[in-house]
């Protein structure tokens, strides 16, 4: 019954009061009950955040590699716990780095896409164009 309360957004955990304790204590048993969920990339990196304010970095480094290479981590939590462990394994804590080390810091190009209401009506069909490069690629319909 308890996981069922906890599995929805987490904005209401007691780390807002600085209740660090039973924020680690709720999350480490939703990821040990919740095997596969959408939220396990989330949870991990709130977890080791909340290991790391609570000065215990070593173990917020491990539990950040736990969620790097779980499968149910999704694109954005999984770069952002790998970015994590990046920064709080500096030597001399941690003297090997990770294999995705270039690939965190990479740059990444930003395109930017412009659409253009061709007939926008309110609540009514509305054509657009896709413009990249002001170039005409596409043109599509949104209701």
């Amino acid at each position: 019954m308890v996981i069922l309360l906890f599995s929805g957004d987490l904005d209401f955990m007691p780390t807002e009061i600085y209740r660090y304790e039973d924020a680690i204590r709720i999350l480490k048993i939703l990821l040990s009950k919740i095997p596969c969920d959408r939220r396990r990339g989330y949870w991990t990196l709130r977890l080791s955040v909340d290991l790391e304010h609570m000065g215990r970095p070593n173990e917020s480094i491990s539990i950040s590699e736990g969620g790097v290479i779980d499968p149910w981590v999704r694109a954005g939590s999984k770069l952002a716990l790998q970015r994590r462990v990046l920064r709080l394994s500096k030597p001399p804590r941690r003297w090997k780095i990770p294999s995705y080390a270039d690939y965190v810091k990479r740059n990444i190009k930003e395109v930017h896409i412009t659409l253009i209401v061709i007939n926008g009506k309110f609540h009514l069909l509305a054509h657009f164009i896709f413009m990249l490069n002001d170039l005409c690629l596409l043109c599509f319909s949104y209701y």
